[in-house]
């Protein structure tokens, strides 16, 4: 059986122009991919949108006092009014955040390959790591500023604080996971 493909039907090769062949089957499966992204958040953004119009009419209708339940139109209304303050806030809050991950990630890696290495340390500590990480950094963040006072050095403490104990916890959990043949395969081939 022979197939007869017609002049200008879509399974007609082109010869005589292969890379525009090529462009439009790229954007075709581009345009495949676009929409199925579209179609997997069209949920979410639906969601948040009726959120965001149920809090708009329930802070309007209610009779709420803006200071307790402002609207989103409110909210935005003034941040775009200070934004240039807003925006010299973000960058040394920005740093510092930054400043107290970095500390995490070396204290708390440091930590991590202690308690893995080191039985007595993971015996004496595990429990305890466990235990801070259920304190609420809430709670925990006006002794900082006891401790520290309310400048940088505080921020910094806090940023370190959240992010400390999952950084501990997560480096026990990888280092403990790794198979002990390609440990020793490792340290064969060192």
């Amino acid at each position: 059986m022979t197939t007869v493909i017609q002049p200008g039907s879509r399974n007609e090769a082109n010869p005589k122009h292969p890379a525009a062949t090529f462009v439009v089957s790229r954007g075709l499966v581009l345009l495949r991919q676009v929409i199925g992204v579209m179609r997997n958040a069209a949920p979410a953004v639906l969601v948040a949108m009726l959120v965001l119009i149920g809090w708009e009419l329930i802070s309007r209708l209610s009779g709420i006092s803006r200071v307790i339940l402002p609207a989103p139109s409110v909210i935005i209304g003034v941040a775009s009014r200070r934004f240039g303050f807003l925006l010299d806030q973000a960058v040394p809050t920005t740093l510092q955040t930054l400043a107290g991950f970095f500390l995490s990630v070396v204290f708390g890696g440091l930590l991590g390959v202690l308690m893995t290495y080191q039985r007595l340390a993971h015996d004496a500590l595990y429990p305890n790591v466990i235990l801070f990480q259920l304190v609420p950094k809430v709670a925990v963040a006006p002794l900082f500023m006891l401790w520290f006072g309310i400048g940088w050095e505080a921020r910094v403490a806090v940023s370190m604080f959240i992010g400390f104990f999952p950084i501990v916890i997560s480096t026990v959990t990888g280092l403990s996971a790794a198979d002990p043949t390609l440990l020793r395969l490792f340290r064969s081939l060192t």
